[in-house]
């Protein structure tokens, strides 16, 4: 099972709402998700994946310059970072990400998260 990172960041009643059902939608499968953490920094979030201690993160709403650092860290110590959207090439500019220690584990979270679509940077 798996640790997850994830933060609420942006506060609208959308966002809330498509939060709290990606929670759901990943912590209720005890064999696949250990715990659901939020260390309150994209950044952070996603260098806990690249040290390996978690094994997924998954945010919308944040900057480009809240990930796009820490992007490099994920994948230069083997992890992946994906659009959360299936089939859809990664654009830190569309402000949402997932970053996970292996591709299996990535497309798992895209086949159960859902975003919210903001304003690219």
């Amino acid at each position: 099972s798996s640790g997850i990172n994830a933060e609420y960041g942006e506060r609208s009643e959308q966002t809330i709402q498509t939060k709290l059902r990606n929670i759901a939608a990943v912590t209720t499968e005890p064999e696949a998700c250990h715990g659901l953490r939020m260390q309150g920094s994209a950044a952070l979030n996603m260098c806990a994946v690249a040290e390996g201690c978690a094994d997924g993160y998954w945010e919308s709403g944040m900057h480009i310059w809240d990930i796009a650092a820490a992007s490099v860290i994920v994948t230069e110590a083997g992890g992946v970072v994906l659009s959360p959207k299936e089939g859809e090439e990664l654009d830190l500019t569309k402000r949402r990400i997932i970053a996970a220690s292996s591709t299996e584990l990535g497309y798992t979270l895209q086949c159960k998260v859902s975003h919210v679509e903001y304003k690219a940077d």
